[in-house]
């Protein structure tokens, strides 16, 4: 049986995080990443031994499934691209904030797309 192919699009330190998660399992592939810029994806790209693609749609054509870490501003944006395909996704932070932003996260959460959404504050500092 092959691996299952997985993608990941963002290229910082939560995505390096995740990558790392999928390359050290024998059941996983990293299929390739997509990143916000060229030097940070074609860094990632070389430490984790996995394709860089110039975008998402790209991605989810040799991706069985995906990993979206990419600042907040953008997460929406891009996951409704990766739902769109059907394909599951681990989505790192679904945050909205905007009355829009909200519209836009319950109408995919009513789409039945295959989405995990944790909202971790691991690298967050914490008031005292």
């Amino acid at each position: 049986m092959s691996p299952f192919a997985v993608g990941i699009v963002g290229a910082g330190l939560s995505g390096r995080s995740h990558a790392l998660d999928v390359v050290t399992d024998g059941r996983m592939e990293l299929s390739g990443v997509v990143g916000g810029s060229g030097t940070s994806a074609a860094d990632f790209a070389d430490m984790v031994g996995c394709p860089v693609e110039p975008d998402v749609a790209r991605l989810l054509e040799r991706s069985d499934a995906m990993i979206i870490a990419v600042p907040s501003p953008v997460v929406l944006d891009v996951l409704e691209q990766v739902a769109a395909s059907g394909k599951p996704c681990l989505v790192e932070k679904p945050v909205a904030v905007t009355r829009r932003e909200r519209a836009r996260l319950a109408a995919l959460a009513g789409s039945g797309v295959r989405v995990v959404a944790p909202f971790n504050r691991r690298y967050q500092r914490h008031k005292k």
